[in-house]
């Protein structure tokens, strides 16, 4: 059984959902205490719930100490299966933290992981969908891996009620070395809001301020279904060596 002090440097969620995807993907139990201690409101919140839920099903394993508030559980992963699942964090959990502990399980699983996540898809203190299959996704695919999202609604704060849906393929992870990024070859940036705000041209201001620093810049205007309005500007920087 390994131990993790979960007030380790920042004292957030990141030890957490590390600790569950490398326990499952080893098959070595872990004892994870002092859970978020460095937030306000310390330890397991829904998407953590959600997230460590699921791993143990999709591993066969066993939790102890799952519940909200709750400061120190022990995981005890076995075998992992694919399959599909749905997961409802009921809230505006963030999408992407759930699959930063499922996805790098599901590359190891023994037939293809499909899950439907519903929560948020853009959500304070986390990475929004976009940069999950834009930046992580692509990372990844380097090294051999192949995700597929599809985003079916955005979901912001505070209602929540994205849905995305995610397939994560089993592979053979291979390495990579990036030392130098080369040359800056393009910037792209996409402004996202929710329909309710289409009437106040609210991407196209978001765009006409990222053009004041980024002049020259690919941008994309984009309006979406969600329940609480909100909006957001995603943007990439393509290199040369990556």
């Amino acid at each position: 059984m390994i131990e993790i002090d979960g007030s380790y440097l920042e004292g957030g969620g990141q030890i957490l959902r590390t600790s569950i995807a490398l326990s499952a993907i080893t098959k070595n139990g872990v004892h994870v205490y002092n859970i978020r201690a460095g937030r306000r409101k310390p330890g397991l919140r829904p998407q953590h719930l959600c997230g460590i839920k699921f791993a143990s099903q999709i591993t066969n394993g066993t939790v102890h100490g799952l519940s909200i508030g709750s400061e120190e559980l022990t995981y005890i992963p076995r075998n992992i299966k694919g399959g599909k699942y749905l997961i409802d964090t009921r809230t505006a959990g963030a999408v992407t933290l759930i699959l930063q502990v499922l996805a790098p399980i599901g590359i190891f699983a023994d037939s293809p992981l499909i899950l439907k996540i519903k929560g948020g898809t853009a959500v304070p203190f986390s990475p929004t969908i976009e940069y999950f299959r834009n930046v992580l996704c692509h990372f990844l695919k380097m090294m051999g891996c192949t995700i597929l999202l599809d985003t079916e609604r955005h979901g912001f704060y505070p209602a929540g009620g994205g849905k995305v849906f995610a397939k994560i393929l089993p592979a053979e992870l291979r390495t990579i070395e990036l030392v130098e990024r080369g040359k800056l070859l393009k910037i792209d940036a996409t402004a996202i809001s929710s329909n309710s705000l289409k009437k106040r041209n609210v991407s196209e201001r978001l765009i006409e301020g990222f053009k004041e620093i980024f002049d020259g810049a690919n941008t994309r205007v984009l309006y979406v279904d969600s329940i609480s309005p909100s909006c957001f500007v995603h943007t990439q920087a393509h290199f040369e060596k990556g």
